[in-house]
């Protein structure tokens, strides 16, 4: 892969396009989503992110897709940005932005030199988002297991509510139990002067 493009074109549309530009929280470096450029023989350079993608033009040498991380190629890009002009040369040994050079396998960048059969995300990306879409669902189980049982609890809080609430009124509506349990209630000395007729 090998592309000329126009250095204030590609920070814009980096803005744009990048996954970590506002985190919910501080990730860690194997968790930055990856980038990914395809440069294509009718002259563009698509930069997609996992969410947003965009298109300009560029002066495509060699056609490819490359899988970069975010965060990494915003750090290269910032010794670039006086620059009017960047070139980003890819090949199995080694990524190079102008005079910037990352190796290949120890930079964790993809290379694939036919844009056609190049997957649409990296792999990892693909692994992440199946793993935290497995963790929702099980957070989600969780939360309705979770009210389920205190669904359970306040239904039987309901009902002994409701048992002492019938055993109260049935009790109530006898006179006699109810004037026997206010003098159950009432001291011995006291039931001597108010006697029971």
């Amino acid at each position: 892969m090998l592309v000329v493009v126009d250095c204030s074109k590609l920070v814009r549309t980096l803005d744009v396009v990048r996954d970590d530009k506002k985190p919910r929280k501080k990730l860690k470096a194997e968790q930055v989503p990856y980038l990914r450029f395809a440069a294509t023989e009718d002259g563009n350079l698509r930069l997609s992110g996992l969410e947003v993608e965009a298109t300009f033009p560029a002066t495509v040498h060699e056609p490819g897709v490359l899988f970069i991380r975010a965060q990494r190629f915003r750090d290269v890009l910032a010794t670039m940005r006086k620059e009017k002009m960047i070139t980003i040369q890819a090949s199995a040994e080694e990524l190079a932005f102008g005079n910037v050079h990352l190796p290949m396998a120890t930079a964790d960048i993809l290379l694939y030199a036919d844009p056609a059969t190049a997957p649409q995300h990296h792999p990892g990306d693909r692994q992440r988002a199946h793993e935290a879409s497995q963790a929702e669902i099980v957070a989600a189980r969780k939360r309705v297991q979770d009210a389920r049982d205190r669904i359970v609890v306040a239904a039987e809080n309901m009902l002994n509510a409701e048992a002492e609430l019938a055993k109260l009124l049935n009790e109530s509506f006898d006179p006699r139990k109810t004037l026997a349990k206010l003098l159950d209630q009432v001291t011995p000395a006291a039931r001597r002067k108010r006697p029971v007729r």
